[in-house]
């Protein structure tokens, strides 16, 4: 069943968390900023986001892009992160594509706008976070295989459900045909529907650097610079065919499969020293595997 929901942001200012859960809000997305006037912080940021912790609201993010090219979109999506500095979630970091800019695009250089969607999305993620697209499902569909691996928040203030990958569906701001645009005492306030039951998911970030357990264990590799990452990814060759026997088995123990990731020295270093401190149980035998060569 969908869950009902609203995206915020400093236009919404002070508007009441209980007071909207009491209308039957399930979830909040705000936004955290955006790239269109040169890069920044939504005003109302830190405040909505600390107001749906303390009441407990379930909550995603959004980032009003502007990019132009991939190196734009890289640049935001690494502010978007900073600014997240590691928030939970409980819904996904959204890439909103509806500038001028990419209207055009989608027109007349789909690949182009793709290649930037998913330039932006894929350093979200790489952050730790599930990420997706919000926009017009004409704007999304041209960006064909590029944005597939990405959910799809999809704008029609229309009565139906638009056809296709929907995950949230904004189905009213200015304009709501299903229900009042009032909520809240506020007037109007954009009205979302979940179809992707994220809450299940567990929320993002998904554990990193430094912080082992048996979903998302990191380990030194024999004399290199590099962690390995178990994580739900695709297992990469090592230099080393003994280290990927051993790795194998840890990873089987684990239930999960190989990332590697390259780090320096010093957090090689203390990457050792937490996975020492924090290596499951089950997994101590191996410990001895895990030490630099001399």
């Amino acid at each position: 069943m969908a869950k009902f929901g609203v995206d915020i942001s400093r236009y919404d200012r002070d508007i009441s968390i209980p007071r909207l859960r009491d209308d039957g809000v399930e979830f909040v997305i705000v936004k955290c900023g955006g790239g269109d006037d040169g890069l920044y912080a939504d005003s109302w940021f830190e405040r909505n986001y600390q107001k749906c912790i303390d009441n407990k609201m379930p909550v995603g993010t959004y980032w009003y892009s502007a990019a132009h090219d991939v190196e734009t979109a890289k640049r935001e999506a690494d502010y978007c992160v900073r600014l997240l500095n590691g928030r939970h979630l409980d819904y996904p970091v959204w890439m909103d594509v509806e500038d001028r800019t990419h209207q055009l695009m989608c027109t007349n250089q789909p690949g182009l706008l793709g290649r930037i969607i998913d330039a932006f999305c894929s350093r979200i993620v790489e952050a730790g976070y599930r990420t997706g697209i919000y926009s017009w499902k004409w704007l999304l569909d041209p960006c064909g295989s590029a944005i597939a691996p990405y959910d799809r928040w999809v704008c029609a203030w229309t009565r139906s459900k638009p056809s296709g990958q929907v995950d949230l569906w904004q189905f009213g701001g200015e304009e709501n045909v299903i229900r009042s645009t009032a909520l809240a005492g506020h007037d109007p306030v954009d009205q979302d529907y979940a179809y992707t039951d994220y809450i299940s998911m567990g929320g993002w970030p998904k554990k990193s650097v430094g912080e082992a357990n048996t979903d998302n264990l990191m380990i030194s590799v024999e004399g290199k610079n590099t962690v390995v990452w178990f994580s739900n990814g695709t297992i990469h060759d090592l230099s080393h065919p003994d280290d990927m026997n051993v790795l194998g088995m840890v990873a089987r123990a684990c239930g999960c499969d190989l990332r590697l990731l390259t780090v320096t020295p010093d957090e090689y270093a203390r990457l050792c020293q937490s996975i020492k401190a924090g290596l499951p149980k089950h997994l101590e035998e191996y410990n001895s595997k895990f030490k630099p060569r001399s």
